[in-house]
């Protein structure tokens, strides 16, 4: 039963807490289809099939398990949350209930007999290693990266395969005793035996309360919005889940993309994935390549957002960016962009001269000569409006989309960009643009791709879930339907929101500035448009410089709390069907009301 009796186990077996979840509002339920899922939390996440069990289970980015199922299961309904999933599995014992978290160390199984199940079940596990030792409650696996840890309880029947570890997978089947209603696993792995026996500690005090706990800090702190409509809530909020889970899972989510050209490259996903991040709100560090253009964007937004002074390191590579390849217009868009934003976040240091001169050097970028059709070799292109030729498909929604001032024509997008980032960035740029209906058409069709394969999961071409899809949610949301900008080093905060037509109320909170959160609510009754404005935190109000892009009868008149007030309203603009743009500043040194109809 051993392939190695002298592998050391541990003494005795660590009480693992019971699991009663899926129990947070952030779930998804349904009838199992033969579709991928995923949990995820940092360092930590999970691949299945929803009819079939576990695909791959990888802790800190390594591969913990290659396979985990109940031999002769059908699954008949999912309960699904971000951290943790429940299973209806049919066997031929009779029903069990299978719920599933995973946590920073590891999984925590459990199944629970339902009705009148009976008699013993099969657990068939895949595991990477050369080396294996069974007995008891446990099961030991060793490989060249070290020690995997499986405990059961009640202890099993264990029977390793004749051959395990030989092809570098070892096998094994663990008979589940009859007549037990409760069978809990935990699985976990660290550099040693003692490495993973601290895990499997930290294991047995993992609980849906805490993912639970988690997810409400993810909606109250985090960007989240409340539009009464679930596709949106849940679906920001899935995103931003998945978005956090993925920061601590390496660049081998990104690496799949190799070989793919600007901004769908590696390097470029890994700059969405920071860019997203940020706006979410996460309190992840930004681990980007300031030497790319995405990877300097996001630097310098970090700086702006956060009100830091840029490192040495980070403010000479923002001040010097510049594409290495000017010949090749794609990435112009993101270094004028990064340039842009370098200038913001470094003028209160370098001062407003040299600020200026990386200003100047990005209109050059977005102003300079387009490629011609000859050099047009790109094997990945954005769709063009109606089939019509143009010079360079993938600047021009990039400039729409990160909002370049003097940008040229209409982003290009045909009726169904393909899913993942391509259709993200169709939406953001037509909201940018003041296109608002087609705009957020494009955004609600993203959302729905995120559930199309299974909850939370944004696809991109061959990948099932691509975080870099889902960082596009947050991006889209605060940027393209909120216009969201801020400049903590100032405390200004920007909003320029571009609501559809159809929306009569709308709460987005978690709009972050620096050590300040701000929430704005919004009610439309008949012609008139109310908003509230409320500052969370902070040392010092924010200054809201609000210009929203509102349909406005003649004659309509504003309220700042309560009392008449003069603001600047634009003319109405026929691209964006007869909106016209208000422009007031309000200091939110208290709740501030603004009304205007």
């Amino acid at each position: 039963m051993t392939s190695h009796a002298a592998f050391a186990l541990p003494a005795r077996a660590i009480p693992i807490a019971p699991l009663t979840g899926p129990g947070d509002t952030l779930a998804y339920a349904a009838a199992a289809r033969p579709r991928p899922f995923v949990l995820a939390t940092a360092g930590c996440s999970l691949r299945g099939t929803e009819t079939r069990g576990v695909d791959a289970l990888e802790l800190e980015g390594g591969l913990l398990l290659a396979g985990l199922t109940i031999a002769g299961a059908s699954c008949g309904n999912v309960l699904l949350a971000p951290a943790q999933a429940r299973r209806e599995l049919v066997t031929p014992a009779g029903t069990l209930i299978e719920s599933l978290l995973v946590a920073r160390a590891g999984l925590v199984a459990q199944w629970t007999r339902a009705g009148g199940a009976h008699g013993e079940l099969d657990l068939v596990l895949l595991l990477p290693g050369a080396l294996a030792r069974a007995e008891g409650p446990f099961l030991r696996v060793d490989g060249g990266d070290g020690v995997r840890l499986v405990q059961i309880t009640p202890a099993p029947e264990w029977r390793l395969d004749p051959g395990a570890g030989l092809d570098g997978i070892v096998r094994v089947r663990a008979r589940l005793p009859a007549g037990e209603p409760v069978v809990r696993l935990a699985a976990t792995r660290g550099v040693d035996l003692a490495g993973a026996e601290a895990a499997l500690r930290r294991l047995g005090h993992a609980r849906e309360a805490r993912a639970e706990g988690e997810l409400v800090e993810l909606r109250a702190r985090r960007l989240a919005v409340r539009t009464g409509v679930d596709e949106l809530d849940e679906g920001v909020a899935w995103a931003i889940a998945r978005l956090e889970a993925a920061l601590g899972a390496g660049a081998i989510v990104h690496e799949l993309a190799a070989g793919e050209p600007f901004p769908f490259d590696p390097d470029g996903r890994r700059g969405w994935v920071a860019l997203g991040a940020l706006t979410a709100g996460t309190s992840a560090p930004v681990d980007v390549d300031p030497t790319t253009p995405l990877g300097a964007l996001a630097r310098a937004r970090e700086a702006t957002l956060r009100g830091r002074r840029p490192t040495a390191a980070d403010a000479a590579a923002l001040e010097g960016s510049s594409p290495p390849a000017p010949t090749d217009p794609d990435t112009r868009p993101a270094w004028a962009a990064a340039l842009l934003a370098g200038a913001d976040a470094l003028e209160p240091w370098i001062g407003r001269p040299r600020a200026d001169e990386m200003r100047a050097r990005a209109t050059a970028l977005v102003s300079g000569p387009p490629r011609a059709e000859a050099d047009a070799r790109r094997t990945v292109r954005l769709p063009t409006l109606g089939g019509a030729r143009i010079a360079d498909p993938v600047a021009t929604i990039l400039a729409a989309a990160l909002d370049l001032p003097g940008r040229a024509g209409p982003p290009p997008v045909d009726d169904d960009p393909p899913a993942g980032l391509q259709r993200a960035l169709a939406a953001w740029a037509h909201l940018n643009d003041g296109r608002i209906e087609r705009g957020f058409a494009l955004f609600r069709a993203h959302l729905a791709d995120g559930f199309a394969q299974g909850a939370g999961l944004w696809p991109d071409r061959g990948r099932v879930h691509d975080p870099a899809a889902a960082a596009l949610v947050p991006l889209v949301l605060a940027h393209g339907l909120l216009g969201a900008r801020a400049d903590a080093h100032y405390g200004r905060l920007r909003l320029s929101p571009r609501l559809p037509s159809h929306w009569n109320r709308l709460t987005v909170s978690g709009i972050a500035i620096g050590d300040a959160i701000v929430r704005m609510e919004y009610e439309r009754e008949r012609s008139e448009h109310r908003f509230r404005f409320t500052q969370e935190g902070g040392r010092v109000p924010v200054m809201l410089i609000f210009e929203p892009l509102l349909e406005l009868a003649p004659g309509a008149r504003a309220e700042v709390d309560g009392q008449p007030a003069e603001v600047d309203v634009g003319a109405p603009r026929p691209e964006t069907d007869g909106r016209a743009q208000l422009k007031i500043q309000l200091p939110l040194d208290r709740e501030r009301a603004f009304s205007v109809g």
